[in-house]
């Protein structure tokens, strides 16, 4: 009876510190990885600062398709995997993308923010327009009209201007858009006939900003609906994940141009379209620029869901913008 009182006396005290122990390595073993858990980026970098445009459905003409999962992802990317405080981009979606929007966003509201050490990154996806009688490239607001296109658009070349003017040369664009007016993310005016554009896209003049572009020159920027996006947006975001191609750790410039670029042409085939991204400069003269760093020690870095629904979005996003 001694022994048994004594073991069932001891028993307990053992159980209590084995489920002690348990809780404390559980405890532990959370908050080991609790930065991955909760999407707290491991590198925030307070200077830096985004704007994300994405268009899907426009006032008066058709929609995109994706367009608005694209923006929503990749400020996903921006703030969980790249470092950009939430405070820190603005997020402007179809009727809160017009004119007016976008202009404030990046010639008044980027200015005011950065200095000569900051990041800077600005993503569009929507509709791109020619002028009809000259070619030269517009991005489409929500409000905009193509056969007004001088008028109701937003040029490349004012584009181009206002990142020269940013005190920073830490820049990166990301256009998911094409500017033929050929179709797919392209529009042109009522009785225009697409134009055979020779010229380059005008942002490959820009000194200061490294620009991923969609396409190349008369080509078209296409949807991916088995994953509910565009289709080098798609491919961006994945290259982000998976584009460490010499494993230090990081993953730059060159190596998400690179993974993207066969992927990209090589799915665009099977959908009977030619599209070829673009990089500017070109990597081979892009010089140091082709190892700015867009996501730092990416195994510290939460991975996020990229694949949307397979139908174009109906819903605004829910995440705010901040205001100007």
């Amino acid at each position: 009876m001694i022994k048994k009182s004594r073991a069932y006396k001891f028993l307990p005290e053992t159980t209590d510190l084995f489920y002690l122990l348990i809780s404390v390595i559980f405890f532990l073993g959370a908050g080991s990885c609790a930065h991955i858990d909760s999407g707290t980026p491991a590198n925030l970098q307070e200077n830096s600062y985004a704007v994300v445009i994405g268009i899907e459905k426009y006032r008066d003409i058709p929609k995109v398709d994706y367009a608005v999962n694209d923006a929503q992802v990749m400020y996903e990317s921006l703030t969980r995997q790249m470092g950009y405080p939430k405070e820190n981009i603005l997020l402007l979606t179809d009727e809160k993308a017009t004119k007016t929007d976008i202009q404030k966003a990046i010639e008044k509201w980027l200015k005011n923010q950065t200095d000569n050490s900051s990041r800077v990154f600005i993503y569009y996806a929507g509709h791109g327009a020619p002028n009809p009688t000259n070619g030269e490239a517009f991005i489409v607001p929500y409000d905009g009209d193509p056969s007004y296109i001088e008028t109701t658009g937003y040029s490349l070349r004012s584009l181009r201007q206002s990142l020269s003017e940013l005190p920073t040369d830490n820049i990166i664009v990301v256009m998911d858009s094409c500017f033929s007016g050929t179709g797919g993310r392209s529009v042109l005016a009522k009785g225009a006939r697409p134009l055979v554009i020779t010229e380059d896209n005008p942002l490959a003049k820009q000194g200061k900003a490294v620009v991923f572009s969609a396409t190349q020159n008369n080509q078209i920027s296409t949807s991916y609906p088995e994953v509910g996006h565009g289709l080098f947006t798609y491919f961006f975001l994945k290259g982000m994940q998976e584009g460490d191609a010499n494993n230090d750790g990081n993953v730059d410039v060159k190596e998400v141009f690179e993974y993207l670029k066969s992927k990209v042409q090589k799915q665009a085939k099977k959908q009977n379209v030619e599209q070829v991204p673009a990089l500017y400069p070109s990597s081979d003269i892009l010089g140091a620029k082709a190892q700015i760093r867009l996501i730092s020690n990416l195994q510290m870095v939460p991975k996020i869901v990229i694949e949307g629904s397979r139908e174009p979005a109906k819903k605004e996003p829910k995440l705010p913008a901040p205001g100007f």
